[in-house]
């Protein structure tokens, strides 16, 4: 008796299989169109199949348009490759929610800022002219645009664009690591990192004006998850962001304390090694342009009440009482010396008490939130978008935080920071200085705190962590 065969079933394709397929075939398909429309009418062909739509720069609509779709791209093939799971899911889902967030509303831009500031910078260089007067950075990033001034104003400010998008995503990644660092769990580290970076006005407006903000954050960041392992790379990093303004070396304080010298032997052979880079490409003198131009700057103010530097308060004061603005002056300069003063001794109790961080680099790791405050601070002219080198200080105060009353002046910080848009009526703008503040003085409070607080106990529960 014969046996009967049984019908073989045909195996299905997976759902992510198909999707990745789906995405290969259409972006071939649309880069084969394209070339084909090239191929046959030439460069002119672009005029009739692209339409300029109103109030839209047409580059940034198909940077926008681009990127979204290599986004979804790079999500299927991770999906497909079993790339995430529940381990790692609250990461990518964070990342891919801000990249497609934040492209979508710069999408809807036709104007930004402070990037003519540095187009206008190289082209100077470029010219063999001193930098502008409203440039007020070290020249290395003038420098390096210069060599893109021959591809046109254009070219430069696409490229800046996406600098920064990638510098966003890349400011995702690294923020959740440094909060894992300081002791988060993955998932909660996740979650804070997306819930900060969804609604946040400094990142809004780094993007908008084109600033370098998330850059000089990213390099800050990536110094300090690199050094304990890499000490050289580290200290490039910081090195790097040295020269892209100055502030940073601030910063270089919290190293001292751990007393790593070779760390600061790297730190000043990279120092040297950047600044001859820069030299090679522009000369000596754009180095003297920013000395002239920071100096004058730094001796000089207008009212403007989105600007809430301790300069910029004194200033407004002295021009609503009419007093003597060198008085006022001298006021701003006192009240620098008493807050770093102030922060050096916040800064010993961080680091003796072990307030945020245990473990090798504890001193550097429990002084950086209080020097980032500072750094920020101890600037002539500190804008709504500098609130981004403030992530970690305000971010890490919450493994502390424990009454209603500490929550609630968090919070406010927090809100007049992150999540207040800009407003221009004095003396009402300056809460942010007075939100910063109280940061600091949250920072001084509770760094005595040794026991986890219930929001830290929570979060690092089996069932919410990885």
């Amino acid at each position: 008796m014969r046996k009967k065969i049984k019908p073989t079933m045909k195996k299905q394709p997976t759902p992510t299989r198909l999707a990745v397929t789906v995405w290969s075939f259409l972006t071939g398909l649309v880069f084969l169109n394209l070339l084909s429309l090239y191929a046959w009418k030439g460069p002119d062909v672009f005029k009739i199949v692209l339409q300029r739509g109103p109030y839209s720069d047409l580059s940034l609509t198909l940077c926008s348009a681009s990127l979204t779709w290599l986004l979804v791209g790079l999500f299927v093939f991770l999906l497909h490759f079993g790339r995430i799971d529940k381990e790692n899911a609250f990461s990518w889902g964070g990342l891919f929610t801000i990249g497609l967030l934040y492209l979508n509303i710069l999408r809807e831009r036709p104007e930004y800022g402070d990037v003519e500031y540095y187009i206008r910078a190289a082209q100077n260089l470029f010219n063999g002219l001193p930098l502008p007067k409203t440039y007020v950075y070290p020249p290395l990033w003038a420098s390096l645009f210069q060599l893109l001034v021959p591809l046109g104003e254009d070219f430069i400010f696409v490229f800046s664009w996406l600098l920064n998008i990638l510098s966003l995503l890349a400011f995702f990644l690294l923020l959740e690591r440094i909060l894992r660092l300081y002791g988060f769990s993955p998932r909660p580290a996740a979650l804070i990192t997306t819930g900060f970076m969804l609604i946040n006005a400094p990142i809004l407006r780094t993007l908008v004006y084109v600033q370098v903000n998330l850059h000089l954050a990213n390099l800050i960041l990536a110094g300090l998850l690199l050094y304990r392992k890499q000490p050289f790379w580290s200290a490039l990093m910081l090195a790097l962001a040295i020269h892209l303004k100055a502030s940073p070396l601030i910063l270089v304080f919290a190293f001292l304390l751990d007393r790593n010298w070779r760390w600061l032997l790297w730190l000043s052979l990279n120092l040297v090694l950047v600044g001859l880079l820069s030299m090679a490409i522009s000369g000596v003198s754009p180095y003297l342009d920013f000395i002239n131009n920071a100096r004058a700057m730094a001796s000089t103010h207008s009212l403007n009440f989105r600007e809430y530097s301790l300069d910029a308060l004194f200033y407004t004061l002295g021009t609503f009482f009419k007093l003597d603005p060198g008085l006022m002056g001298i006021f701003a300069i006192i009240s620098k010396i008493f807050l770093g003063l102030a922060t050096l001794y916040i800064t010993r109790l961080n680091t003796r008490y072990k307030t945020f961080f245990q473990g090798p680099g504890e001193n550097l790791f429990n002084a950086m939130p209080s020097l980032l405050v500072l750094m920020t601070l101890t600037s002539p002219l500190i804008w709504v978008h500098h609130g981004v080198f403030l992530c970690l200080p305000f971010l890490v105060l919450m493994k502390k935080l424990e009454s209603p009353a500490e929550w609630s002046w968090f919070s406010f910080a927090y809100m007049m920071v992150y999540m207040m848009p800009v407003f221009d009526l004095f003396p009402w703008a300056h809460l942010r200085l007075l939100a910063v503040l109280i940061s600091l003085t949250l920072i001084w409070l509770l760094a005595k705190k040794e026991t986890l607080t219930p929001f830290v106990k929570y979060a690092s529960r089996s069932t919410f962590s990885s």
